[in-house]
């Protein structure tokens, strides 16, 4: 078993107010936790939703697996507009701690309709935790702290990162803050901030760098929302020079604010800081195409390379 379905088989077992809503029903869930705790969920994401933010605001602890990030825009109404909504309206009467699990692309090639990464969106909604992980071990301790968070959490996985999750031998899963980053691995010459599948991305950039003699810093941010601005500010201060890789577009990008609040923290020299973002077009289904969309390590490090260059 994974660190991802221990956590969540730990956490059906110390809270017997959390359910688990699911297009599939895993066998290994279900004979250990019942039909009513465990649910096979008919594909209406809408009416899911809709579901949990009842049983949340009831007082149950709802675990949502939408399957396809996709599916969350027939859902956005239950989601944006009444989970993170009724803690506010009621003045704290109600909260709704629901969690949402969603993936994002993982080289699976699904088409236009099934590779999106949409938390920039999200993450200007109030009231919602969006967590988006830098590998399965990540995602795993996201899951924890979120199952336990009075508030609704959306966290965006990606299906590649969680293939390469670790068996799970035992012992508690531990959960992860909100909020912080990660330093996924440390070096001295450039800081290169990346989201979700793109923490493995750069890292497999950086080791192509280090070959080059250029120790690449790469920080996971973990959420981004809550942003971990102070967290991002000490990391480009290590170097000096930084690189946002993110698998969304650039316009309204989490890459885009990430890079307006360190220029605007004075955190690192206007000159010193870029981003590469995904192409602005729909997720080829094709994997040649796919890979002229996408960042991949030859291009995060020639950007390294090049904003390394300028900086002399």
């Amino acid at each position: 078993m994974i660190a991802l379905h221990a956590a969540l088989v730990q956490a059906l077992r110390r809270d017997p107010d959390l359910v688990y809503l699911c297009t599939w029903q895993p066998s290994v869930f279900v004979d250990e936790f019942g039909p009513e705790r465990v649910r096979s969920t008919p594909i209406a994401e809408n009416a899911t939703l809709d579901f949990a933010v009842g049983l949340a605001a009831g007082g149950l602890r709802p675990v949502v697996d939408l399957a396809r990030a996709a599916f969350l825009f027939t859902a956005m109404d239950p989601l944006v507009n009444q989970a993170t909504k009724l803690r506010y309206m009621t003045g704290g009467q109600y909260n709704v701690p629901l969690t949402v699990r969603a993936q994002t692309r993982g080289e699976e090639s699904l088409g236009a309709q099934h590779e999106h990464v949409p938390y920039a969106m999200l993450a200007q909604v109030p009231g919602l935790v969006v967590a988006v992980p830098g590998s399965g071990s990540e995602a795993a301790g996201l899951l924890v702290t979120a199952m336990r968070h009075p508030d609704p959490v959306v966290i965006f996985e990606s299906p590649a990162l969680l293939a390469d999750a670790p068996h799970w031998t035992g012992g508690e899963v531990p959960g992860l803050p909100f909020g912080k980053i990660r330093v996924a691995r440390p070096g001295n010459d450039v800081t290169i901030i990346a989201i979700g599948l793109a923490v493995r991305t750069s890292i497999a950039a950086a080791e192509r760098l280090a070959e080059l003699g250029v120790d690449a810093m790469v920080v996971d941010v973990r959420t981004v929302a809550p942003l971990d601005v102070a967290g991002l500010a000490e990391a480009a201060s290590v170097t000096g020079a930084v690189l946002v890789v993110d698998e969304a577009t650039a316009p309204c990008s989490v890459a885009t604010e990430i890079v307006a609040r360190l220029v605007t923290a004075q955190a690192v020299d206007p000159s010193r800081i870029r981003q590469l973002n995904a192409r602005s077009v729909p997720a080829p289904f094709s994997p040649v195409l796919q890979r002229e969309v996408f960042p991949r390590p030859e291009p995060i490090a020639q950007q390294v390379l090049t904003l390394l260059e300028k900086g002399r």
